[in-house]
């Protein structure tokens, strides 16, 4: 802590392991050499993955399931968080997620605001309904517009908060993750564990991340499926967990896939194709040897594992959704819909799904086979992007906070 610093609160609703929650820790850390910096969680029942240095407040106080306990819950909420920036005398509110930014700019006392924007809310199709309608049409242009500053996670968050929901554009603020480039580097060198060693005798490509429903993880698994009939050695690791995934495992196996799920001993399933790997504590090993990383998302922020991919030196491949991944590969390209893949200068995009059920993913096919095959091209492609990736050290990023808080 310092003693000439602020005093700096930061609100998110969950510690779990998310991208979000990845960002919030290394952001807290690196503001706690300057500032007084504490941590409130709505609740920690899940656990908290990520190690920080300030002290850590968990309010642990549960989301309802019906109205009226949601209602309390949110009471519940903006007291605890109310009495929390009046005991420790807060100068600066900062929240992550959309929960917490309501919560913050409701409990305001003296305290600047700060609100982080980590994806679309326009397309973001978790939100919808009457709950969504409220959200989007009442919550957040109004609540929002209390803040001293919105920070975007890209330009394109920053245009739809000033477009769509009427912000005042000097309000917002767009500041990007930034990685410990070194420890990355450094885990992807790390060998392999023993009971993993297998799955690098053949060539593999790689899901890292949530597994939730805005992933857009079945055309992964159709795209895999339809790959396995010119390149039956080839394997797909799916790296992390989420309410999806006895879905997705269940699906693949309706494809007449092989599947590990982690359950069985690994050693015993070389012959499995998809190997669904649950959380590492390590995935930068598994994606240092990965032929490259395809992403299948519906809309994203900022993807953390876009970035670390890059890091490691693989090949990253994803949709061409709102909005991150057109911005990190290909910042120049103008052209509104891609109807075929692009290669940018960091990686390549793959056109958005019009049907995900249809399994029409044809150019998704075509497209991961090149770029396996031209080994050359991926290299040159990933020589680029890790240059580019470089510039996202706490040294560069951490100053536009500073500014701001």
């Amino acid at each position: 802590m310092s003693a000439d610093g602020k005093n700096i609160l930061m609100i998110i609703p969950n510690l779990d392991f998310g991208g979000a929650q990845r960002s919030f820790c290394s952001l807290a850390n690196g503001l706690y050499n300057r500032h007084n910096v504490y941590i409130c969680v709505f609740n920690a029942f899940d656990g908290i993955a990520y190690d920080f240095q300030p002290k850590v407040t968990d309010l642990g106080i549960p989301a309802g399931r019906t109205f009226f306990s949601k209602i309390y819950s949110l009471f519940l909420r903006y007291r605890s968080i109310y009495r929390l920036k009046k005991q420790l005398n807060i100068d600066t509110s900062i929240s992550y997620l959309e929960g917490a930014n309501f919560l913050n700019v409701l409990t305001c006392r003296r305290d600047r605001l700060i609100l982080s924007v980590r994806g679309s809310k326009y397309h973001d199709p978790n939100i919808k309904g009457l709950t969504g309608y409220l959200r989007r049409k009442i919550l957040i242009p109004v609540l929002y517009k209390f803040a001293d500053t919105v920070v975007a996670l890209n330009k394109g968050i920053e245009r739809e908060l000033v477009q769509r929901f009427g912000l005042n554009p000097e309000r917002v603020k767009v500041i990007r993750n930034f990685y410990d480039i070194a420890l990355i580097e450094n885990l992807s060198n790390q060998p392999l564990e023993n009971q993993y060693q297998f799955i690098t005798e053949s060539k593999y490509i790689m899901y890292s991340g949530r597994l939730a429903p805005e992933k857009g993880l079945k055309p992964v698994i159709d795209c895999f499926h339809h790959l396995l009939a010119k390149m039956p050695n080839l394997k797909l690791l799916m790296v992390g967990d989420g309410p999806i995934r006895s879905d997705l495992t269940h699906y693949a196996k309706m494809k007449g896939m092989m599947v590990s799920n982690g359950n069985e001993p690994l050693l015993q399933s070389a012959a499995s194709q998809i190997y669904f790997l649950g959380y590492q504590d390590n995935p930068y090993n598994f994606l240092k040897n990965a032929s490259l990383l395809l992403i299948g998302s519906k809309s994203e922020g900022g993807p953390n594992i876009l970035f670390e991919a890059m890091i490691c030196g693989t090949l990253v491949i994803s949709t061409d959704c709102p909005y991150g991944p057109r911005e990190i590969i290909a910042g120049n390209l103008k052209k509104e819909v891609l109807e075929t893949s692009y290669e940018g200068d960091h990686g390549v995009l793959l056109p958005m799904l019009k049907d995900e059920n249809n399994g029409e993913v044809r150019e998704w096919v075509l497209t991961v086979e090149r770029y396996i095959n031209d080994v050359l091209k991926a290299n040159r492609i990933t020589a680029r992007a890790k240059k580019h990736a470089s510039q996202y050290t706490a040294e560069k990023i951490l100053p536009h906070w500073e500014k701001i808080v």
